[in-house]
């Protein structure tokens, strides 16, 4: 369990995507489970730094600009996806119906007191094993 709340990267110690030349970091991400990042720099939740992240099995962000295209093609063993009081887009994508394709295993969905530009829910048929699905206060998102 890694939670991050209010960090920021430094930007001499890092390369363009926002992860440091440190062997270390990929290391400790690959075996991560749970990642709880809370009102910290955007560039902990880049495609680098996701593509890190094989075994996460729950993802908590909170206070963020996220672009929801990040997970398409990734995160396959996710079971708890939580973007909460978010500024949550799919500015990337266009193809919404694919960004949860291969998370079959897939639990728990919670888009709570959300603004931004994701204006309709992803299709969900894939998940077969989606029990909870909260979008509680999201001002801009709508089910097809």
């Amino acid at each position: 369990f890694l939670w991050l709340d209010h960090c920021r990267e430094e930007s001499s110690s890092t390369d363009g995507d926002g992860v440091a030349g440190n062997e270390d970091i990929p290391r400790c991400f690959q075996g991560l489970w749970v990642l709880d990042v809370r009102y910290s720099s955007s560039k902990l939740l880049s495609n680098t730094m996701m593509d890190f992240m094989a075994q996460l099995r729950e993802l908590h962000v909170m206070g963020q600009q996220f672009d929801m295209g990040v997970l398409k093609g990734r995160l396959q063993n996710i079971r708890k996806l939580r973007v909460t009081k978010s500024h949550a887009t799919a500015s990337y994508y266009t193809d919404m119906g694919g960004l949860f394709s291969g998370k079959d295993k897939m639990e728990l969905l919670d888009f709570s007191a959300n603004s931004g530009h994701m204006t309709s829910f992803p299709a969900v048929s894939s998940c077969n094993s989606l029990e909870t699905v909260i979008i509680n206060g999201s001002t801009s998102l709508r089910y097809p």
